[in-house]
């Protein structure tokens, strides 16, 4: 813990020896920041830890604004056909780089039609399975469901990043574990807990509880490094599949085209925010990882998120809606 805290520190000390001149307000606009989810979820609680220091640094109202719907995809359109004066924000995750794949006709393009300010947050998912399952690690799971061929099921959502960490796993290991579709993540995690079904892929964060609980047995945790909330749990890569690496991101992106100087002003506010010790102190404790990327670095980033799940979605054989 007081390594990452003292990264984080030092972070923040060559963001604010970056910081633009704020006071230059370019806008007296309010900096409206679309979440594209329903209000009370992960996503929309981390924007809304960022906003208000983002509003006091920038000198404008920065509000959130939840625009929920199809996977996320009415409040990304909205984003992406504005106007580049970085009034109208998008508070994205991982699904801005997976929906092209998982439907059909999509209106935008998460690499070329969007400005990437920073990756702010990212937290690995874990897979869990029922304490009713006699198996203690990965590779245990892949050898008892091969011995139990067709009993085992995993719950999510599909087309969502928890079904391809499980398609994932399925396709290096050989598991034997079919997928069942839920249309909301609360409801397969109720079912899983109840044992209806064995297998889940989940966040940290939201999985914490149950694992402390004894719901629920985490196996390993899909990040190239172990969770600060579960350091005891080993990585996919200790327990011996690298390539299951899945993690529920987030980042601030605007439409296309917006200026340089305006893209690393929004950055540096973003960031300078990320770093308030509450703040990082916060994210920490609920497993996360504190990032504060380069627009650069957020954008090449974005390009292999969405060429990865791409090989995924096509090699599980999941079709676009």
């Amino acid at each position: 813990m007081l390594g990452r805290l003292q990264r984080f520190a030092a972070i923040a000390i060559a963001v604010v020896l970056a910081v633009p001149a704020f006071s230059q307000n370019p806008s007296s606009k309010p900096i409206r920041v679309i979440v594209p989810y329903a209000p009370g979820g992960l996503v929309d609680a981390s924007m809304r830890v960022l906003a208000p220091k983002m509003a006091d640094l920038l000198g404008q109202p920065v509000v959130v604004d939840n625009r929920s719907g199809a996977g996320g995809i009415i409040g990304m359109a909205e984003v992406a056909r504005s106007t580049p004066d970085g009034n109208t924000l998008l508070f994205a995750n991982d699904s801005v780089a997976l929906v092209p794949h998982t439907f059909a006709n999509l209106a935008f393009d998460p690499v070329k039609d969007f400005s990437p300010v920073t990756q702010v947050l990212s937290v690995p998912l874990v897979l869990l399975v029922h304490p009713s399952v006699p198996v203690n690690t990965l590779r245990e799971l892949s050898v008892y469901s091969k011995e139990n061929a067709g009993k085992l099921s995993a719950g999510g959502v599909a087309g969502t990043t928890t079904q391809l960490c499980l398609e994932m796993f399925k396709s290096v290991s050989g598991a034997d574990i079919q997928f069942v579709p839920y249309k909301g993540a609360a409801p397969a995690l109720t079912d899983f807990i109840a044992g209806q079904t064995q297998v889940m892929a989940v966040s940290t964060t939201v999985s914490l509880p149950h694992v402390r609980s004894g719901k629920a047995k985490a196996l390993a945790v899909a990040s190239a490094r172990r969770a600060s909330n579960m350091p005891e749990i080993p990585t996919t890569a200790d327990a011996g599949y690298p390539s299951v690496e899945f993690s529920v991101w987030m980042g601030i992106l605007g439409p296309s085209k917006m200026s340089a100087p305006l893209v690393q002003r929004l950055r540096a506010a973003a960031v300078r925010s990320l770093n308030e010790p509450a703040n990082i102190k916060r994210f920490i404790d609920q497993g996360m990882d504190v990032l504060g990327t380069t627009p650069e670095e957020f954008g090449r980033f974005i390009a292999l998120e969405s060429a990865k799940f791409g090989r995924i979605v096509a090699q599980a054989g999941i079709k676009p809606e």
